[in-house]
């Protein structure tokens, strides 16, 4: 018996603590907001975004789930997009895309609406959209857009009927993310522990998450600022090929091509930096910067490639507030504005969009 005792005395003293640490964590960690915080452990209160974000109640685009969806009239624009496209609907840039055109939006997951399947639907045979944008993210690019069996040929564009511009007069309103748990919540304390006590004691890091020092303060508005937390695969840029550059972008011209061979429909090919790619300029390690060769991609002038890259750069070079969120891979609502402007600017210097004529 006194064996016992002692045995139960012992496994109380070691697991105690931790219980102790658990239950305290679930009172005074923020819950996660970020994907990168609630997939690496990392807290909310030292890389959540602190500056208000902006939203459309209700979206000004249609986003659907499935590539069966029933149409109720056809759409001037269709995306095919990734997260960056239905991340945040309320705040997502096809929002900002639709108000500064007035025109009907429409967007589809990659996942779900491939471009063979927009190209054979009846969505884009009977009524086709004036504008096609195919989104992906940067990290992505070699594995969907794989070389193709026909060889690079050259790009062509149809002379599409102009569309007019007309800006919505809708503001978006501002939010703030949750400061506080509803709930008390023991399952994020323990997913939280488990993840940064190995990485904070240990060096061991069995997320999918890195995260990189920065040579100074980057224009985040969360508290950490001398950090970047980025995807993991984010770093494997580092064995691409131009090759694999180059069979991208010879994908993208291909698919620019089928679109427009309908001789009414306008192809843009979207590249979402990936964060690392966006921060370059900041990076401590140098061996991790100039991964991005988006300029390979853009090699071809008649391929219509906004180079968000560069705007999103600059606008970080100029000091501009969470174009990405320090705690998320994805923009804040700065990035989200500034690429839909990128948009609404090709479309506009290739004739597709026309300013309405005053009265």
């Amino acid at each position: 018996m006194p064996n016992f005792r002692r045995y139960n005395l012992l496994l109380a003293a070691l697991l105690g603590p931790v219980v102790v640490l658990m239950f305290a964590a679930s009172f005074f960690l923020q819950p996660y907001d970020g994907g990168l915080t609630r997939l690496g452990g990392y807290p909310e209160s030292r890389y959540g975004w602190l500056a208000p974000q902006q939203r459309f109640v209700p979206p000004l685009f249609r986003a659907f789930e499935s590539s069966d969806a029933q149409f109720i009239e056809p759409a001037d624009v269709v995306i095919l997009g990734d997260s960056f496209t239905f991340q945040s609907r309320q705040a997502s840039w096809p929002n900002y895309l639709a108000r500064a055109t007035g025109l009907r939006v429409y967007a589809f997951k990659l996942e779900e609406m491939t471009p063979d399947r927009l190209l054979q639907s009846e969505l884009f045979r009977r009524q086709p959209p004036r504008v096609v944008v195919y989104e992906t993210v940067e990290r992505n690019v070699r594995n969907r857009l794989h070389a193709s069996d026909t060889d690079c040929q050259a790009a062509h564009d149809p002379a599409p009927a102009r569309l007019t511009l007309r800006r919505l007069p809708v503001e978006p309103e501002s939010f703030l993310r949750p400061m506080r748990a509803v709930a008390f919540d023991l399952s994020m304390s323990v997913d939280f522990l488990t993840k940064a006590i190995p990485r904070e004691l240990f060096g061991r890091d069995k997320t999918p998450t890195r995260r990189l020092a920065l040579t100074r303060e980057a224009p985040f508005s969360s508290i950490e600022k001398r950090q970047l937390l980025v995807y993991k695969d984010d770093l494997e840029k580092i064995h691409w090929t131009a090759n694999d550059w180059a069979s991208a972008r010879c994908r993208l011209i291909e698919l620019q091509n089928r679109v427009q061979a309908n001789g009414q429909t306008f192809f843009i090919a979207l590249i979402a930096p990936d964060k690392l790619s966006a921060y370059d300029d900041l990076l401590a390690d140098r061996s991790l910067a100039g991964l991005s060769r988006i300029d390979l991609l853009a090699r071809d002038p008649a391929l219509h490639l906004p180079r968000i890259d560069l705007a999103l750069r600059q606008a970080i070079r100029d000091g501009v507030t969470d174009v990405y969120l320090n705690n998320d891979t994805h923009w804040g609502s700065a990035g989200y504005e500034l690429v839909a402007q990128s948009v609404v600017d090709t479309l506009t210097r290739a004739g597709v969009l026309a300013a309405a004529k005053s009265r």
